[in-house]
């Protein structure tokens, strides 16, 4: 029986994450919280506090950052619960975002800078690259230019090594 729970909250993870990638948010939405009905039936803490992120991920791009910072807040801290690095710092990177895209530069930076402290202890360059770019826009925001163009370089060339150019275009805007 408790594996037909794991596959249902799988499933409607998965369909959840389909639809958001395709833009349809509402629809999105409906699919993560009935997989987080069938994550609270397993006991699923990780899960959950995953789904928290996607659910905030969603508001964010609804332009609902109330609401988004409510999910990021319970799905961080649910994450530091179980001690996932990966995904704390991944959700601390999408909240630091958030903050960013709503002009409260400083909670954007506090989260973005932790997310880039735990990228850079557990070794992962993606999310490091991603984290001290948008560290360095923060700082162009804030017109910090020095700071601001030491971080986008440091992220630049992370994501040359890594093929990864969507990014760099981004972050050359703020240069």
């Amino acid at each position: 029986k408790d594996s037909l729970f794991e596959c249902l909250y799988n499933g409607y993870l998965q369909k959840g994450n389909a639809l958001q990638y395709k833009g349809n948010n509402s629809l999105a939405l409906e699919s993560y919280f009935q997989s987080l009905i069938y994550a609270n039936r397993i006991g699923r803490e990780k899960g959950i506090g995953g789904l928290m992120i996607s659910i905030a991920g969603t508001y964010a791009a609804m332009g609902n950052s109330k609401v988004a910072k409510n999910y990021y807040n319970k799905g961080i801290q649910l994450l530091r619960k179980v001690n996932d690095s990966i995904k704390i710092a991944t959700a601390l990177l999408n909240a630091g975002d958030d903050y960013f895209n709503t002009g409260k530069l400083d909670s954007a930076l506090i989260f973005t800078e932790e997310s880039a402290v735990i990228f850079k202890n557990i070794n992962y360059p993606i999310g490091r690259a991603y984290s001290l770019g948008n560290v360095g826009m923060i700082y162009a925001e804030q017109e910090k230019d020095n700071l601001a163009e030491v971080n986008i370089n440091s992220a630049i060339s992370i994501l040359e090594k890594l093929e990864d150019y969507y990014p760099i275009t981004v972050y050359l805007t703020y240069m």
